[in-house]
């Protein structure tokens, strides 16, 4: 942890904008710095690692658990094709979405919450590709992108669900 991010954690603790600053997440006693809020943190690592490697089945390459990568989307190491880079970038944003909106109940990172966002941005980019007339293999991969979350949405869902 560098001093910059030391003395902000402190001062917002010294200044009672916090109650203690120390991860109120996890069980580690970790003091809550920003890298620590999102990437760190135990439960957010492990859901990076789950969108991670969902995303990581669905373009065929895998995508490392790296916060370069990841939190800055720098894939200059990546060698990824068109397809493969917009789709990983439409699966990297619901998560740090998520990520984001995890100080406000509910608290939890839940993968149907974040299946459902990755499908809306899909269905968003497909919208966009279909009014601004694009390339008929554009429209496809949003389409066949969409097919796909869908298929993964099944797996996520309570079993009452598939009943009703």
């Amino acid at each position: 942890m560098t001093f910059l991010q030391k003395s902000r954690t402190l001062r917002r603790y010294i200044t009672k904008a916090i109650s203690n600053p120390y991860c109120t997440f996890c069980q580690t006693e970790q003091t809550g710095t920003f890298l620590h809020m999102l990437w760190e943190c135990e439960e957010v690592h492990a859901f990076w690692h789950k969108t991670t490697s969902i995303i990581s089945d669905m373009i065929g390459c895998p995508i490392p658990l790296d916060p370069v990568v990841l939190l800055l989307n720098d894939d200059s190491g990546l060698n990824l094709t068109e397809k493969q880079r917009k789709i990983w970038l439409a699966g990297s944003i619901p998560t740090k979405k998520m990520i984001a909106q995890r100080w406000l109940p509910p608290l939890s990172l839940i993968m149907r919450r974040w299946l459902s966002y990755f499908l809306d941005i899909v269905m968003l980019e497909l919208s966009t590709a279909r009014v601004n007339k694009a390339k008929r293999k554009t429209v496809e991969l949003w389409r066949a992108t969409a097919a796909q979350i869908s298929d993964i949405c099944i797996f996520f869902l309570p079993l009452f669900f598939l009943f009703l």
